[in-house]
């Protein structure tokens, strides 16, 4: 199963995912409505989105959160939602929010099994693909990054 993975240390920060998310959803450039967010730490960026955990699902008291079959995205029945917030709550990564015009629960839905955002990122930070693929391709990053600049030994 795919899902939504970053390499933080190739984020710039430049929040292009955010407006794309918003677009995406609600023809609106707006980081308010995004549903991925990019917070500045003081060495690198920091990005939050949801890793399809499913905490969610079992919080929902109206039991309106599911996951997808065939994308594996967990989702948010928005027409049903009441914004509770009881999966806000749950959320063990801050990746649930209200959505501030509709009052409704918000999480990244992996547009779909296309997430906008991956295409979008000018660096290229965001990747969605099989979580072996992603572990393969991060230990390769580390070690060209570990050529570069020795991790020191104790």
């Amino acid at each position: 199963m795919k899902n939504l993975f970053i390499i933080p240390e190739l984020c710039i920060g430049c929040h292009r995912c955010e407006l794309i998310c918003s677009f995406a959803h609600f023809k609106v450039f707006n980081t308010a409505r995004a549903r991925i967010w990019v917070i500045r730490e003081k060495y690198t960026d920091a990005v939050i989105f949801c890793n399809q955990c499913g905490l969610c699902i079992d919080a929902c008291p109206l039991k309106i959160i599911n996951r997808n079959v065939k994308t594996g995205a967990v989702e948010i029945d928005e027409e049903k939602c009441t914004g509770c917030g009881q999966c806000v709550t749950a959320c063990p990564y801050g990746a649930v929010t209200i959505d501030p015009i509709r009052n409704v629960a918000l999480k990244c839905d992996l547009c779909g099994g296309e997430p906008k955002c991956v295409n979008q990122c000018p660096e290229k930070c965001l990747i969605y693909a099989d979580v072996t693929k992603v572990a393969h391709y991060k230990r390769l990053l580390f070690s060209k990054l570990q050529k570069k600049e020795p991790v020191p030994s104790v």
